[in-house]
């Protein structure tokens, strides 16, 4: 059962999903409401997370181009075909959550992932990623931070990532035993 059930309207996904792209490209300041849109996306739990923030994540996912190209893991008991997942870009990270080396680790090398870029429509991207450790690290460097640094210091160990998921451009491992 939900604890928080987190809805938008189509004018308020689109905003925040502006929002956050613009912060990050620097063309407008960071709201309160995306700040809250973040905080709760963290703070819910995979079973809570409704359609409404992967709306959003998708809007942001279309428009938003990273600079930086690394390589990311995800820890999962099945492959799952959702098309936007949260992977992490720390391995110790993937390997807490890994309910004991059970399943699969994805392994999505971005450099790889983002090749073909230039053939893809414009300004829609595909396959594409969002740090939102970056964005959290943005945010309190600013002049005018909206998350504290408590918040940020227990959660920059995670170092996700959302991710517009392409199985057939990612590497799919199996734990192994040690």
């Amino acid at each position: 059962m939900c604890r928080f059930l987190f809805r938008a309207t189509e004018k308020e996904k689109q905003s925040l999903a502006d929002n956050i792209v613009g912060f990050m490209n620097d063309t407008c300041n960071f709201s309160e409401e995306a700040k809250n849109f973040i905080s709760n996306w963290i703070l819910t739990g995979p079973d809570e997370k409704t359609k409404a923030y992967f709306d959003i994540w998708s809007k942001v996912l279309d428009r938003y181009l990273p600079t930086k190209r690394p390589i990311l893991f995800r820890s999962c008991l099945r492959v799952s075909c959702k098309p936007i997942q949260s992977f992490s870009g720390s391995m110790s990270a993937v390997e807490k959550f890994s309910e004991g080396h059970k399943g699969h680790v994805l392994v999505c090398d971005t450099k790889e992932y983002m090749k073909y870029l230039n053939l893809e429509k414009e300004h829609i991207y595909k396959r594409n990623f969002f740090s939102i450790y970056d964005l959290i690290l943005k945010d309190i460097s600013s002049s005018t931070p909206h998350f504290r640094q408590e918040f940020y210091e227990k959660y920059k160990g995670e170092d996700e990532y959302i991710v517009r998921v392409d199985l057939g451009h990612l590497y799919d491992l199996r734990w192994g035993t040690k």
